[in-house]
């Protein structure tokens, strides 16, 4: 019989634990924490090539783009204050990389010509729980960009200003999924769009695709914050308990049994007869 119900009681018994262990778990995702982070990925921008080559040239010269590059490595580091499960603040430093181009002139002439993008933001992120450690994570803040331009002009290609800059502010967003590794790192998968100057007077957008590697501070293994609890004394003097007073029965009343006996019988010796 036990041997038969044993399985049965470990099962109930598991499930239990990890039932709790999911409860402590999404209570503690209430708790706020601070984090810093690292992420890096590929940086694409949209860049007007056309525009910026007439912008640092002569008038009345006509461009026509040979080669470009505008995809390169990005990078950022950051770090943040999550204040519950649904919403935190973040702040960081990002590089964009270099974006690159050539290009042909007539009159006879080349214009080579690189952009490069860096800058600090700060930004609002939101959490949606998924379930099984993954979250669903938006952004969207404000950065401040500095744009630096290198120009190089041959023949009728002449460059009135071959190192252009310009720090500007604009607004950045993003999307992402967050995938919760343990309660001292986190993987995000993120897509960002960064709205820039081209250091000559236009616009642009920088696509950033990253991952990143997130470090909450100060998390346990169940993710609350770390908390010293003294040990109690080990002589302590035991606190005398009462004993329970006793349980009181009535008393039952004896049955007395009456019983009559019967009166003796007194035979009387029989008369002799004279003889």
């Amino acid at each position: 019989m036990k041997s038969r119900h044993l399985p049965r009681l470990l099962t109930l018994a598991c499930w239990g634990c990890m039932a709790s262990g999911a409860t402590m778990a999404q209570q503690d995702m209430d708790k706020p924490y601070s984090y810093v982070g690292v992420s890096g990925g590929r940086a694409q921008a949209n860049v007007d090539k056309p525009q910026i080559a007439a912008a640092v040239t002569s008038a009345g010269v006509a461009h026509t783009i040979t080669n470009s590059d505008e995809r390169r490595t990005g990078y950022k580091v950051f770090g943040g204050y999550q204040m519950n499960r649904y919403f935190g603040v973040e702040a960081g430093y990002f590089n964009l990389g270099k974006y690159t181009f050539e290009s042909t002139t007539v009159p006879v002439g080349s214009l080579n010509g690189q952009l490069q993008v860096e800058g600090l933001n700060l930004d609002l992120v939101g959490t949606a729980p998924l379930g099984n450690n993954f979250a669903l994570i938006g952004r969207i803040g404000v950065q401040n960009a500095k744009t630096r331009g290198t120009f190089v002009g041959t023949g009728a290609a002449l460059v009135a200003d071959p190192t252009p800059s310009r720090r500007e502010t604009n607004y950045k967003a993003g999307l992402g999924l967050q995938y919760d590794v343990s309660s001292n790192l986190q993987l995000r998968g993120e897509a960002e769009y960064y709205r820039i100057n081209t250091a000559v007077g236009g616009k642009t957008g920088v696509n950033l695709f990253s991952l990143s590697l997130v470090f909450p501070l100060g998390q346990t293994a169940s993710g609350t914050t770390m908390t010293y609890v003294p040990k109690a004394p080990t002589n302590s003097a035991a606190v005398p308990v009462a004993a329970p007073a006793p349980t009181s029965t009535p008393t039952s009343t004896p049955l007395v049994i009456t019983e009559t006996m019967p009166a003796p019988v007194v035979v009387a010796p029989a008369q002799l007869s004279p003889k």
